[in-house]
């Protein structure tokens, strides 16, 4: 059975395919439920380390009922079957500045008894907010929007919930009940040798062990060394300074006890503010734990070779963090770590982790005098380790980059990433997690708006650089070349909104100084908001003033951007005409306008004189009477086909009037193209007699045209018989080809650069 279908037969409840891998299923459950035990455990010590060494045992009980519901909801909702989750540490940190911070409310009861009891169940209730929160994000199908918080925040919050952790265990080497930055840097605090000593040992067994066990279990292996090393310690040199260990667990059936506390702290007058005060740490636990859970998920879909649903798994992530705060349990979410411990030992459905958390139901009903044993020192390496595993690997590549790196915009970018990843770490473990997070988010989206407000132009070029692809005389590409530098055509790329808007038009209006027409191609401009728009407006205003024109270019009406800016009255009916579909057809529009101040537009209207063309120059007038009496004068109204791409081709034409489009199909493919336009004087369709070949494009009258049409019967005969003649033509033929040729490579050379 494939790892797909196993998946499948996992979501719909298929029992005689999950059946079919039990044994898979629970070898699979069990192993992971190995390398969660001790992290279940540490994480309930992190979350209750505020409490003081007398709270240890609740809070490990909380992590074990953590590793219980957690693990089965979120496999029976989530959108991902190969998905293992549990309690995870980061999330274990926010809980215990949630009740560190609780601990200090003076809105809090002033019995210490009454305040320890009350800031746990509110705890609890922030764990449940948080899956709200998560509920609240698959509704609105965040799944994949949420992915997109800043990598250099996420960097940042994650090294100071690192320091975080190890902060949180300094307590049990120096006898104290929390020991802050401040205390541990200019107190003196008389230390534990034994309690640091475990710990060394520990911290040692878990390096060593993970060289050896890849497949996870490497925490077990050290936690046992550990509380061996703790129980010699103690034979040989007494209990005390050793750190003590968690303490008695309660034994019983998990009950959703919080239902029964809410009556009691309802009562509390001071109950709504304190309740506001977790919005904030419930939801960056929803942020943080939620974005985990979907990097865990993406990465077990390398296994399934089918994408997981991002939705449902925040949905089931989110109901299963509110049933484990209901049950006293701490928040959770998904763990690659698990999950490929699962995988590895055959886990292919959801029942592995039923598995899993029926193995936790027995450690919580049965294991219980067990994990009372466990000293707290052996915990405390453990929780280091992980702590060090925490920091993040980017960061530290950041690092070590800045000493290779020669460029100085390079260096500046890594500067400003290693700067708000520090940030974020230091307000994450000096001030609190909801500061941290939310200062994070300004610096990181000022840097973008100051990133994205540097200048959307892409590249500016003048039509004496670059002109159309409508083909004309020579003495007309001469003109243009000479006055094209009266044409600016500026691309742009990107968003164009409120952090760049006013630099683009900036740039325009310099741009503008030299020019009469400003061409604006937004071929690459993937938005446009209001701002963007509103400086459209007003530069249009600024060109009028001076008698200039304003076009925009690549605007086809089936754009989004084209019923935008008609909405925003950029476009309307008293500048239709200048609003074009691709940036060719507006450099065309601005050619003939150029064209008409130099009294060059003879032909457009008029029939152009078969003798005034420059293909013909050098034939004497006979010559050129006896070309005319070969032709055939045809007309064709707009819209009319000349002649089909594919066709056999048998004669050329001299455009006298009008003008042509040139359109083809593209390969593998029906849809037809404008490849570029013919104005008159020039010839075309000239290779169907010279070179035998079928026609290689189609040609519509863009207008109503003129043509003189030369056979091929008629062009052999003048081969026959006026040979200076057709040697003539085809000269000017060659030389017009080779000028234009000349033209165009520095045209490339021009876009190239």
């Amino acid at each position: 059975m494939n790892d797909d279908a196993s998946g499948k037969a996992g979501a719909v409840g298929g029992f005689g395919a999950v059946y079919g891998n039990l044994k898979g299923d629970v070898s699979g459950g069990l192993s992971s439920a190995v390398v969660t035990l001790p992290v279940a455990i540490s994480c309930g010590v992190i979350a209750f380390a505020p409490m003081g060494a007398d709270f240890a045992a609740y809070g490990a009980l909380a992590g074990l009922h953590a590793a219980i519901f957690v693990t089965v909801v979120a496999a029976l909702l989530g959108g991902s079957p190969l998905q293992v989750s549990g309690p995870k540490s980061s999330l274990a940190v926010i809980l215990a500045s949630v009740m560190g911070g609780l601990m200090a409310d003076p809105l809090m009861p002033a019995d210490e008894g009454a305040r320890a009891g009350m800031a746990i169940v509110l705890t609890f209730i922030c764990v449940i907010m948080a899956g709200g929160f998560q509920v609240i994000f698959g509704l609105l199908r965040f799944g994949n929007m949420i992915k997109f918080i800043p990598y250099p925040v996420t960097a940042g919050f994650m090294n100071g919930l690192a320091v975080l952790i190890v902060v949180s265990q300094l307590p049990v080497f120096f006898g104290v009940r929390q020991v802050d930055l401040q205390a541990f840097l200019h107190d003196q605090l008389p230390l534990r040798p034994k309690a640091v000593l475990i710990c060394l040992i520990t911290i040692g067994a878990m390096w060593l062990a993970r060289m050896w066990l890849r497949r996870g279990g490497d925490a077990l292996l050290a936690l046992a060394i550990g509380t061996g090393a703790f129980y010699a310690l103690e034979r040989m040199l007494g209990s005390a300074d050793a750190g003590g260990v968690i303490g008695p667990i309660v034994r019983n059936i998990p009950y959703p006890k919080q239902l029964f506390n809410f009556g009691e702290i309802i009562a509390d007058p001071n109950i709504d503010l304190l309740a506001v005060g977790l919005v904030g740490p419930a939801l960056v636990i929803a942020l943080l734990g939620s974005v985990e859970s979907l990097l865990s998920a993406t990465a077990m879909d390398v296994h399934r070779h089918v994408r997981h649903d991002s939705n449902r798994e925040l949905l089931g992530q989110g109901v299963a963090n509110m049933v484990s705060g209901l049950f006293s349990g701490l928040a959770g979410g998904g763990s690659p770590t698990r999950s490929v411990a699962n995988y590895d030992a055959g886990g292919r459905t959801r029942l592995s982790s039923v598995v899993q958390a029926l193995f936790f139901l027995m450690a919580v009903t049965v294991m219980g005098p067990l994990v009372a044993k466990i000293p707290l020192a052996a915990m405390a390496g453990i929780l280091i380790v992980y702590s060090f595993r925490m920091i993040d690997g980017w960061s530290r590549q950041l690092i070590a980059k800045m000493g290779q790196i020669r460029g100085l915009w390079e260096r500046r970018d890594v500067t400003v990433n290693l700067m708000v990843v520090g940030m974020v770490t230091v307000l994450t473990v000096t001030m609190d997690l909801v500061t941290a997070i939310g200062a994070g988010f300004a610096v990181a989206s000022f840097l973008f708006i100051v990133r994205a407000g540097q200048s959307p132009i892409f590249r500016h070029f003048t039509g004496a650089q670059v002109q159309s692809k409508n083909a004309r005389p020579l003495s007309q590409m001469e003109i243009l070349r000479s006055r094209g530098d009266t044409v600016v055509i500026v691309e742009a790329r990107g968003a164009i909104f409120f952090g760049s808007a006013e630099r683009l038009a900036e740039q325009l209006e310099s741009l503008s100084e030299q020019a009469d027409i400003v061409i604006l191609d937004l071929r690459r401009v993937t938005e446009i908001d209001a701002t963007g728009a509103h400086i459209f407006r007003r530069f249009d205003r600024f060109l009028s003033r001076q008698g200039k024109v304003f076009l925009l270019s690549h605007l086809p009406e089936a754009n989004p951007l084209w019923g935008f800016l008609r909405d925003m009255e950029v476009i309307g009916p008293d500048n239709m005409d200048r609003v074009f579909a691709d940036a060719d057809t507006a450099l065309t529009w601005a050619e003939d306008r150029l064209l008409a101040t130099a009294d060059q537009t003879r032909g457009f209207a008029d029939e152009l004189n078969l003798k005034d063309m420059e293909v013909l120059t050098g034939l004497s007038d006979q010559q050129v009477e006896d070309l005319r009496a070969a032709m055939s004068r045809e007309s064709f109204p707009a819209g009319a086909r000349l002649f089909e791409e594919g066709a056999a081709g048998d004669s050329m034409f001299f455009l006298a009037a009008g003008s042509v489009d040139v359109r083809g199909r593209l390969p593998d493919s029906n849809r037809e193209v404008r490849f570029a336009g013919i104005g008159p004087g020039v010839v075309f369709g000239e290779m169907a007699i010279l070179g035998g070949m079928a026609r290689t494009a189609s040609i519509d009258a863009r207008e109503s045209v003129v043509c003189y049409k030369l056979g091929k019967s008629a062009f052999d005969q003048l081969v026959a018989e006026r040979p200076d003649l057709v040697i003539t033509l085809l000269l000017n033929l060659g030389r017009q080809s080779a000028h234009r040729l000349e033209m165009t490579s520095a045209e490339v050379r021009t876009l190239a650069e």
